[in-house]
């Protein structure tokens, strides 16, 4: 990561690019804070120079959707951080309303909004943009490197990590669309790590609570098949 990173703390493709690929660092600092939860060696300077980058890029002026929930992902990181980002989710959610009033809060972003709310710990302004947000698939890629199977984990994550509550509720279509995605090897490096942080969360959270997950496998001359569905009462 270090022989990527520029002056003001992103992240090029390939090398430290003065040019840097947004997607790329906020993805690099949700797993460097996930790896120092996790209690690893993360050198604080790489830590602290990417976060320098994701706050710039929280407090500009965007225009697009797209840039808006890449906005609302570096506030949720910032917040994930112990950050105070109030301020900022305000700002964002007017603009949200003053541009996408009807397209917004069926869109990942609002699950990163909600999420940076329940770390504020305003989990009653936060639950009600996760429970209305849907798990229909979109008609077209969002963004490079974030496909359908990748936001159906982004939200799974969220979802369970921050609002445990709704886990019992969880449509069993969506451990159905990410067994087959694991059955056909209909994945990419990128969905995948974003599905092991989602399907581990939901671990964690059926392991506390009164529900359990079914895993079951099964083989056969032409197929191997993996299925996970919420186990019966």
């Amino acid at each position: 990561l270090r022989s990527r990173q520029n002056n003001a703390g992103g992240f090029g493709l390939w090398n430290a690019s003065p040019d840097t690929a947004t997607y790329a660092t906020l993805y690099a600092a949700q797993f460097l804070l996930e790896a120092k939860d996790r209690q690893h060696p993360i050198p604080e300077d790489l830590l602290n120079n990417t976060l320098k980058f994701v706050k710039s890029y929280a407090n500009r002026q965007h225009s697009s959707l797209a840039e808006l929930r890449q906005a609302a992902w570096a506030i949720y990181l910032l917040a994930r951080n112990g950050e105070v980002m109030s301020r900022e989710l305000i700002n964002l959610q007017a603009d949200l309303n003053k541009y996408f009033p009807k397209q917004w809060q069926q869109d990942l972003t609002a699950a990163y909004i909600a999420s940076s709310l329940a770390l504020h710990q305003q989990q009653d302004l936060g639950l009600p943009l996760m429970q209305n947000l849907g798990w229909q698939e979109k008609e077209r890629r969002q963004v490079v490197y974030q496909d359908n199977l990748t936001e159906l984990a982004i939200h799974l994550y969220l979802q369970t990590k921050h609002f445990p509550e709704l886990t019992p509720k969880l449509p069993e279509e969506v451990l159905y669309t990410a067994s087959r995605a694991i059955s056909t090897q209909n994945y990419h490096s990128h969905s995948a790590a974003w599905l092991i942080l989602g399907l581990e969360s939901y671990h964690q959270q059926a392991t506390q609570s009164s529900f359990a997950t079914e895993l079951s496998y099964t083989q056969s001359a032409s197929k191997d098949a993996i299925q996970l569905a919420p186990a019966a009462n």
